[in-house]
């Protein structure tokens, strides 16, 4: 499977949604596999701080 181009990840046998949950100064994200036979398997989670702007 190629990568694709400004990609961390790639998968194309599994399909689902990414689902985000918002914080004042980061995120989470969680990739949900449509639960469906024949559909791959891939389970993925993360964090990351957000660019907060500079005051003053």
């Amino acid at each position: 499977m190629k990568k694709a181009a400004h990609s961390d990840m790639y998968n194309n046998t599994t399909f689902g949604v990414t689902v985000f949950t918002l914080h004042p100064h980061s995120y989470q994200w969680r990739f949900s596999r449509e639960p469906v036979a024949g559909n791959g398997s891939l389970a993925d989670r993360g964090s990351a701080p957000c660019n907060t702007p500079k005051r003053g």
